[in-house]
């Protein structure tokens, strides 16, 4: 387990979203690397393992997502990685979120919407 004294200060400073408080921990990229090409990804997936905790809709989870792709182009990961890590968690991650306001989509729904939901602007 991880949690915010073992993440670099000056990375924790640039990063979005909401702020996971003292105390709160958790396990890094989940089955993805920490530390891709050198970059460190653990604040990224810090600030977006504590938004995915705190929950919500399908709203609140897509600005966590494009959020999570914003905070690690911060980290300097490459825009490609970077990319992979967004439709990564987009495809999975809807098992690992707090749905607080709706029912959890079932697998093949959330695996459609990744594909046909226009994005916006990242």
């Amino acid at each position: 387990m991880m949690d915010r004294e073992d993440l670099p200060a000056y990375i924790l400073g640039l990063m979005e979203g909401p702020v996971p408080p003292s105390g709160y921990a958790c396990d890094g990229c989940t089955f993805s690397p920490d530390v891709l090409g050198g970059m460190d990804c653990r604040p990224a997936c810090f600030y977006h393992d504590f938004a995915y905790k705190l929950g919500g809709g399908k709203r609140e989870r897509l600005r966590a997502d494009r959020t999570f792709y914003r905070n690690l182009r911060r980290c300097d990961v490459p825009r490609s990685l970077a990319t992979l890590y967004f439709f990564e968690v987009r495809t999975w991650g809807h098992t690992a979120f707090t749905w607080t306001t709706e029912p959890r989509p079932r697998f093949w729904r959330a695996f459609l919407e990744t594909f046909f939901t226009r994005w916006g602007r990242m």
